[in-house]
């Protein structure tokens, strides 16, 4: 009854919305928490639910999702481990993502800038894109969190196998917790964090040309311009 049950969902799931869908978190969080394995006695139950999504002909990339991989170098691997996991079993799998809430304590001693950085390549090591999925950078010192925010926003930047980054919250009456905000009032202004959000995207990692070309002319044109599609 179980089986059918998610078959049922999947089917509905898929049907409803298998076309709107960009990036698709088959199983959430498999590696703190395989209960479905458990219940089916199948260790090859996340194998069998991406291969009866992907039959149903849902869209969008299939991703693997987990916290802590960043934090803690067995969770790391472990992440690895699943997606090389699911590769080899020939189950579809785009890319992989990493929650990362990074609190004061986050970034002591265990978790420096170079481990940060040593655990994000072991994450790119199945050759897959990685998205840092769940950013948010805390310290009730806005400077401090400023700081903290451009470190590791220039550290993924710097790697090629990380595609894309998605802050969890911005504005601090709208987000799990304000010491990680990027906005503040009721006008919505950028506080210290926010500005460097901003500077990063809007300006220094961002690019804006304007070649005019003849109508009635072939024109090879060239430019300097940040890594991106143009």
């Amino acid at each position: 009854a179980l089986q059918q049950n998610l078959n049922r969902w999947i089917s509905w799931v898929c049907e409803n919305y298998g076309t709107k869908f960009v990036h698709w978190d088959i199983y959430n969080e498999y590696v703190h928490n395989h209960i479905w394995e458990d219940i089916m006695q199948d260790n090859k139950f996340i194998v069998k639910l991406h291969n009866k999504v992907q039959d149903k002909n849902c869209q969008g990339d299939y991703f693997i999702n987990e916290y802590e991989v960043l934090r803690s170098g067995k969770d790391t691997g472990n992440h690895v481990d699943l997606a090389n996991f699911l590769i080899d079993n020939g189950a579809k799998l785009d890319a992989v993502g990493a929650q990362t809430h990074i609190r004061p304590e986050f970034m002591g001693q265990d978790t420096s800038l170079e481990k940060l950085e040593k655990r994000i390549e072991e994450l790119c090591s199945p050759g897959l894109p990685v998205w840092i999925t769940e950013l948010s950078v805390h310290h009730d010192d806005v400077n401090v969190r400023a700081q903290k925010l451009e470190d590791v926003l220039r550290l993924f930047y710097s790697k090629p196998c990380v595609a894309g980054v998605l802050y969890w919250g911005f504005h601090e009456e709208k987000i799990f917790a304000t010491d990680a905000a990027l906005s503040e009032g009721s006008d919505i202004t950028f506080n210290a964090a926010g500005q460097v959000w901003k500077h990063l995207f809007q300006e220094e990692w961002n690019t804006e040309t304007q070649i005019i070309v003849p109508t009635s002319a072939t024109l090879d044109a060239s430019f300097t311009g940040v890594l991106g599609k143009y």
